[in-house]
C-alpha cells in the first residue's frame, strides 16, 4: 500500500502504519493524527490538537501534490533484510515479515506491531493466543452467569406481578 514510500518521501518521524485500508500517521498515544484514505484524501480527525509543526508540513505537502501521493501509495514498498514475526487472530497463528520486530515497528503489510501480539517465535504467539482465548472465555462466562442471574430475577418478578394482576382481576 506504499506506507513505507510515504514515510520515506515525506521524512515522517511519526509512526506510519495501515489499518482499515487507510494509512495512518500517529504517535504511541494517538495512532491517527493524520490518515490517508484510498482516494488520497488526507484527514485530520483530531482538529482539537491544533495546527503547526511537522504534521502540518506533511499534510500540506500531501495535499499540495496528490498525484505524487497517489504514486507513492500504489508503488510497492521495498524492504531491506526481513525477519519473520508471528501474530494471531482467533485460533490462527499468522506469519508475517518485518525489518525490525516490536513496537512501534510495522510489518511489511503495514500492521503496527505490539509487544503483546507480535512475537519472534511461533511458540510465543501460540502461548499468547491461548492466554487471550482463555481470558475471553472467562469474560464471556462471567457475563453469561450475570445475565442468567438477571434473567432469573426478572422471571421471578414477572411471576410475582402476574400473580398480583391475577389476584386483582379476581377481586373485581
Amino acid at each position: 500500500m506504499g506506507w513505507k514510500n510515504i514515510k520515506q518521501h515525506y521524512s515522517i518521524l511519526h509512526i506510519v502504519h495501515v489499518r482499515d485500508d487507510k494509512i495512518l500517521i500517529g504517535s504511541p498515544y494517538v495512532s491517527d493524527l493524520l490518515s490517508i484514505d484510498q482516494d488520497c484524501n488526507v484527514i485530520r480527525p483530531h482538529t482539537h490538537l491544533g495546527e503547526g509543526g511537522d504534521l502540518t508540513r506533511i499534510r500540506r505537502a500531501m495535499e499540495g501534490d496528490r498525484k505524487k501521493l497517489r504514486e507513492l501509495m500504489v508503488t510497492p514498498d521495498t524492504f531491506g533484510e526481513l525477519m519473520t514475526v508471528y501474530t494471531f487472530e482467533d485460533d490462527r497463528i499468522i506469519e508475517k515479515q518485518c525489518e525490525e520486530i516490536g513496537f512501534p515497528n510495522v510489518t511489511t503489510d503495514g500492521e503496527l506491531m505490539y509487544d503483546n501480539s507480535h512475537f519472534a517465535k511461533r511458540e510465543q504467539a501460540i502461548r499468547h493466543a491461548k492466554r487471550n482465548a482463555a481470558a475471553i472465555v472467562s469474560s464471556i462466562s462471567e457475563n453469561v452467569e450475570r445475565r442468567e442471574a438477571e434473567l432469573a430475577s426478572m422471571k421471578a418478578d414477572l411471576a410475582n406481578w402476574r400473580g398480583i394482576a391475577e389476584r386483582l382481576e379476581a377481586a373485581s
